[in-house]
């Protein structure tokens, strides 16, 4: 299940244009999947809260939930004040971490034959950089 698209929900362009991105894109959607097919919605939502790090973002995240037209929900609500909370508590991100360098994106299409319209295209990033995960040295590095 992907991301509400542009055509079927609220906009805020204000806040797009302040954070880079629109939250109504993950939030201005139902939370249970209609037709049961596909990744949950409200997992998906959560793991991008979850995935926050800074707090005006998680803010201008509270701020659309509330401004929705439909009206705020408690649960989704529960899930943005708890990440605050825990950025109050814990911190951002280092500005250290933060990434600005040119990527190559390549394109590549998956195909599952047992699924209808069994093809999916997609990006991916590929980096020159080699990382050893376990803390130990990589080889050719």
């Amino acid at each position: 299940m992907k991301p509400a698209s542009r055509s079927d929900r609220e906009e805020f362009p204000n806040v797009e244009k302040h954070i880079g991105e629109d939250p109504a894109r993950f939030l201005d959607r139902p939370l249970i999947s209609p037709s049961g097919i596909g990744g949950s919605p409200f997992l998906i939502t959560k793991a991008r809260i979850d995935g926050i790090d800074r707090l005006p973002v998680i803010n201008a995240w509270i701020a659309v939930e509330k401004n929705l037209s439909r009206g705020p929900r408690d649960k989704v609500l529960s899930l943005l004040e708890d990440r605050k909370h825990y950025l109050e508590e814990h911190g951002e991100r280092p500005e250290e971490f933060d990434i600005d360098r040119d990527v190559e994106t390549v394109g590549s299409v998956a195909v599952w034959p047992d699924r209808d319209g069994g093809e999916r295209s997609f990006l991916s990033v590929r980096s020159e950089k080699t990382v050893a995960t376990d803390g130990g040295e990589t080889s050719g590095n």
